[in-house]
């Protein structure tokens, strides 16, 4: 599953809205080897499980109350996108996927490998 360039302001959000698990970049590293930006981590099935039960409790409208366009240009979060007006929308589509995969993953007890690309 790719959520395109939200990675960065989706991990913003949910660091905001107190997510449990760093679905964007935490996990343990399976290898020293970077595929991408870095090396690919595992997502343990509790880890994916925490993940999904926050998701469940967590509409996106609560993630967007943490987003001010402006906070997100000051940290310098790639892409420099944040004053768009779709962007607020595109956070939105690409937190639906990341929902859907983690209640999945839950549902089916599988672990999530997580990289950059």
């Amino acid at each position: 599953m790719d959520i395109d360039k939200a990675w960065a302001g989706l991990q913003y959000l949910l660091t905001k809205a107190g997510v449990p698990v760093d679905v964007i970049g935490g996990g343990e590293p399976i290898t020293d080897e970077a595929w991408g930006y870095d090396s690919p981590r595992l997502l343990s099935v509790e880890d994916v499980r925490s993940a999904a039960r926050f998701f469940d409790e967590t509409p996106f409208t609560a993630l967007a109350r943490h987003f001010v366009p402006a906070d997100l240009m000051a940290a310098s979060l790639q892409p420099p996108i944040w004053t768009e007006d779709w962007a607020l929308e595109y956070l939105a589509r690409n937190y639906t996927k990341l929902v859907e995969l983690f209640r999945a993953a839950a549902r089916d007890n599988e672990p999530i490998l997580v990289w950059g690309d």
